[in-house]
């Protein structure tokens, strides 16, 4: 969704760009729009060890228990079509 953050991704050795796989609306400054459910954004952490990774999910509870386990909350990051 960030488009200068995509660049620096694809700029750096230590990830492979994938190309699109979907597309989405961004969540703007509140409840995603009708029609669309929000999806979480939630990161292990572990640059240092050459394992990153990002997990994304539309249930709530599951976004709430990976906090719980560890896993960096990023919150909303797009909404989808329901």
């Amino acid at each position: 969704m960030d488009p200068s953050e995509c660049e620096a991704v694809k700029r750096d050795p230590g990830w492979t760009y994938e190309g699109t796989a979907f597309y989405v609306f961004p969540p703007g400054n509140g409840p995603c729009g009708r029609g669309t459910v929000p999806i979480y954004r939630s990161y292990n952490q572990r640059f240092a060890q050459n394992d990153s990774n990002h997990r994304y999910t539309a249930d709530a509870a599951l976004y709430a228990q990976m906090q719980a386990q560890g896993w960096k909350g990023e919150g909303v990051v797009f909404c989808a079509v329901q």
